[in-house]
């Protein structure tokens, strides 16, 4: 799992202040436990900002769902793919009730490109979150094959 809590830069929590306004971007939405938010391979799905509850984000590799990271109150999901235009690189589900904001991705556009300082952290964080996730990815898909390699190495 590449995700530390208490990393703020990479995975920021929103302030309460911040949380409260939210809504007006979207629509406050419940999910219960295992509901999938968005999975792996979608096209133009929203971001969620987690209110209450967590979210586990996984991405399959070589066949297996790896947890990439396990987002609480003030954390923010889905936002990679806005950046890049590509589908979801993970699948995103609720760990028990959750409750999110979900901001569509036009309004995600348009808040994005204002002057809100909340866009700026989140475009920072989103930045590096997508050159994080990529490396993690490329590193994890590499170890079953060094695996094999040991194992036909140690035969010979």
């Amino acid at each position: 799992m590449i995700h530390d809590p208490r990393e703020t830069s990479l995975f920021p929590a929103l302030d309460e202040d911040v949380l409260a306004g939210l809504p007006q971007y979207g629509q406050v939405v419940d999910f219960e436990d295992g509901a999938v938010l968005f999975p792996e391979g979608t096209r133009d799905y929203p971001l969620f900002a987690v209110l209450e509850g967590r979210v586990r984000v996984t991405k399959r590799i070589n066949g297996e769902p790896q947890t990439l990271a396990i987002h609480g109150r003030g954390h923010f999901v889905g936002e990679i793919s806005m950046l890049t235009g590509a589908p979801a690189i993970a699948t995103a589900t609720a760990v028990g009730p959750t409750q999110a904001v979900r901001i569509e991705n036009a309004s995600f556009r348009k808040w994005a490109g204002s002057d809100d300082p909340l866009a700026k952290v989140v475009l920072s964080a989103m930045s590096s979150r997508s050159r994080e996730v990529e490396a993690h990815s490329r590193q994890q898909e590499k170890l079953p094959r060094w695996a094999s390699f040991r194992r036909v190495w140690r035969m010979s």
